[in-house]
This record gives structure tokens, sequence and C-alpha cells, in this order.
């Protein structure tokens, strides 16, 4: 499952891109589980103000290429949860662990900073979906991981925080 952590042992870096913490899928275990499929969700919704609204993120991919991989999904105005593209793309196509839908897979080689245009949904209330998959295979990955997160051109929650809720491959909440 996703886990904050500040013992990021299964990462080269072995630590947060900045500050002590970040997400991840196998912080201390050195490895994700098989046959995952464990999503980070905005439980907020923001209001997308800015016709050059972005979303952004440092991660570390290291996954079994073209089999394990994660993904970035979209909900506008509380709807279906639909792929968002990364300005670069993703670097796979049709990953197993993601039912064949495009996502980051392989090794990106550390913090790597991903941008998302965002701005097609102007005047719009968004959530987001960080959802990692595996498939049934052995691994010996660190999985993905996720970092200084931040949301150019959209308004903030009234409260101010960015809340996220944790999941299994069941749909169960994992409280860490």
């Amino acid at each position: 499952a996703w886990i904050r952590s500040q013992n990021l042992q299964a990462i080269p870096e072995g630590e947060a891109h900045s500050g002590v913490f970040a997400w991840g899928t196998a912080p201390a275990n050195r490895r994700y589980d098989d046959d995952a499929s464990w999503d980070i969700t905005t439980i907020s919704e923001f209001n997308v103000v800015s016709d050059a609204a972005i979303l952004e993120f440092y991660h570390i991919v290291d996954t079994e290429t073209g089999r394990d991989g994660g993904q970035l999904l979209i909900s506008v105005n509380d709807g279906e949860w639909d792929l968002l593209i990364p300005e670069d793309g993703y670097d796979g196509q049709s990953i197993a662990g993601l039912g064949n839908t495009p996502g980051f897979t392989g090794n990106n080689g550390g913090w790597t900073l991903v941008s998302f245009d965002i701005s097609e949904y102007l005047d719009q209330l968004v959530k987001f979906k960080w959802h990692f998959g595996s498939d049934p295979s052995l691994n010996h990955y660190a999985g993905w991981y996720i970092d200084d997160l931040v949301l150019w051109g959209c308004s903030r929650p009234d409260y101010g925080e960015l809340l996220v809720q944790v999941r299994d491959q069941n749909n169960n909440p994992v409280h860490r």
C-alpha cells in the first residue's frame, strides 16, 4: 500500500526530494507486492482558476518495465476517473498492472519533475488519484514514490490542506 514515510531505504537516494517525508509503495520493504492495485486520492476538490493551470510533482519510478507502474487520474465535477497525460507523455503505453493502459514504468534514475497541464479544466472542480498497479509476477523493485506536489492555478480548499485517502486493492481504506 502507499505509505507516507521518512524511512525510504528502498530508493537509491534514501531520502525524500525535500523535507523528510515522501509517499511510496514500499519505502522500508525494498519491494512492493505482486498483483497490487493501490491508490492515493485527494479528498478535496480543487477549482481550476487559470488557463495556465499545472499539477507538478517529483517522483521516482523503479518497477518491472512494461509490467508494473503508476499513472495519474483525474475526476472532473465528481465524475468518472480519466487518465491524465503528463506533458512529456508516459514512458509505457501498455502496462500490464495498469490494465494495459499507459503509465510510468521502468527506472527513471531518481527524483524527476513531472508536469500535467490541467488548463482544459478551467472553471471546473477536479480531484486527483495516483494509481499504482503490478502484475502477479515476482518483482524485486522499489516501486513508485512521489514528493513535493504543487498545484498551479487552482484555488485551495477553505481549510488549506491536501487530504488523501489510501486504499488497498480491495478498495479498503488503509491507515498508516
